[in-house]
Parts: structure tokens; C-alpha cells; sequence
């Protein structure tokens, strides 16, 4: 009884743990707090691998590591095999961080008020990067994923970054194509060289675009009353 009570104690423990690193960030953007003398430096974080996660399959492992070692081992097999099935890298599916910091940037100018001159790396980094010479804002492209029978589940992070380092605006918004009523199974998706998924990226990456810029606004016209 006690092993079986240590065992569910530990799954607690890791679905808190999941759910406590999905959060998002929040963080209001305060005009006042980003006097712009200088070129904001925008660069994105290198963008991870879209992950198919597939239920029947996914609960086959479930089922079998349960009876071969135990639920809490099914489960951990279960992760292990929602990490390793990435779609193909050779079919010109778009790098969807740099299609949100694109997007970004082409309405940014034309949407935000006074928005300040941006200097874009092009070149994705690794690590996170200081530069005490600019203002930065970095796009993350956090988790992607695509879920049968449901679609897209795409996180996205922006967070800009004063020149000491401080974090002065944050916001992370989740896109799924349920929201959207545009649930699609991976095998629509990828018919015809996934014509369907670079579709639906793009419309996901203009919904996340749209919720940064309505957030920027909502935190600059605060502070300006």
C-alpha cells in the first residue's frame, strides 16, 4: 500500500510540475519604462522540432510499459515517445518562430504608436543574450505541437528587455487550432507535401502576432492615463 501511495504521490508531483512550467507569461508593457534612444534589437530563440503526439499510439506504450513495469513507468515511457515523433525536416514546413518575429515585425510598425526602429538579427541564437548597448526583444517559439484529431498546440514567448536586463514587457500566448474550430487530423495535414499544415501555421502565427500587439497596446494606453 505504501509503494502504491509513493507512486501516486510522484504522479501529483509531476503533473503539478507540468503544469506549472506551461504557464505563460504576462507582463504588461509599460511605455513609460522604454524611452527608446537607440534601435530595438530584435533576435528569436532557435525554434524547436514540431512533435506529433498521437493518443492511440501513445496509449498503446502506456498500456504496455504499465504491464511489463508499472503505471509510473508506463506513463514515463509514454513522454519518452511524445518526444522522439518529430515531423520530416525536408519538407519546406516554415520555421515558425521566425514566421511570428516576422509577422511581428511588419505590423508592429504600421499598428503600435511610436514604436520604436528595430534592428533584426536574423540569425536564431541559442542562449540568451545581453547587449547593454540596445533594448531587446526576443521572440521564443517554446512548444509545438501537433495532436491527432485536434490540430495544432503552438506556445510562443515575447519578451522585451530594458538594457540592464530587465524584463519591462512578457507575453506568451498558446495557439490550437480547436480554439479556432479548425481541428484537422495529421493525415489532412500532410497530404500534399502538408499543404494543410503550412496553412495553418501561418493563421496560427497571425492569432499570435495579433494577441502580442492587442497586449502592447492595452498596457500603453494604461500607462499613458
Amino acid at each position: 500500500m505504501k509503494i502504491i501511495h509513493n507512486k501516486v504521490a510522484a504522479y501529483i508531483f509531476l503533473v503539478v510540475m507540468i503544469i506549472q512550467g506551461c504557464a505563460l507569461p504576462n507582463q504588461p508593457y509599460v511605455k513609460n519604462e522604454a524611452p527608446f534612444t537607440t534601435p530595438l534589437k530584435v533576435v528569436r530563440y532557435s525554434t524547436p522540432d514540431i512533435r506529433r503526439y498521437s493518443i492511440g499510439e501513445g496509449l498503446a506504450i502506456f498500456a504496455a510499459g504499465s504491464i511489463i513495469l508499472s503505471p509510473f513507468m508506463g506513463l514515463a515511457a509514454f513522454s519518452i515517445y511524445h518526444d522522439v515523433k518529430k515531423l520530416p525536416d525536408d519538407k519546406d514546413i516554415p520555421d515558425f518562430g521566425k514566421l511570428v518575429m516576422d509577422k511581428f515585425i511588419d505590423r508592429a510598425k504600421n499598428e503600435i504608436r511610436d514604436w520604436p526602429v528595430m534592428n533584426v538579427v536574423e540569425k536564431p541564437i541559442l542562449e540568451e543574450l545581453t547587449d547593454q548597448s540596445n533594448y531587446i526583444l526576443e521572440f521564443k517559439a517554446d512548444a509545438l505541437e501537433i495532436k491527432d484529431n485536434k490540430g495544432l498546440r503552438f506556445a510562443t514567448v515575447v519578451t522585451m528587455k530594458d538594457k540592464a536586463n530587465n524584463v519591462i514587457w512578457a507575453k506568451g500566448y498558446k495557439y490550437t487550432s480547436e480554439q479556432f474550430n479548425h481541428k484537422v487530423d495529421y493525415d489532412q495535414l500532410k497530404k500534399d507535401s502538408y499543404k494543410l499544415l503550412k496553412e495553418e501555421m501561418a493563421f496560427a502565427a497571425d492569432a499570435t502576432v495579433a494577441d502580442f500587439i492587442q497586449h502592447v497596446k492595452n498596457g500603453a494606453s494604461k500607462s499613458a492615463k
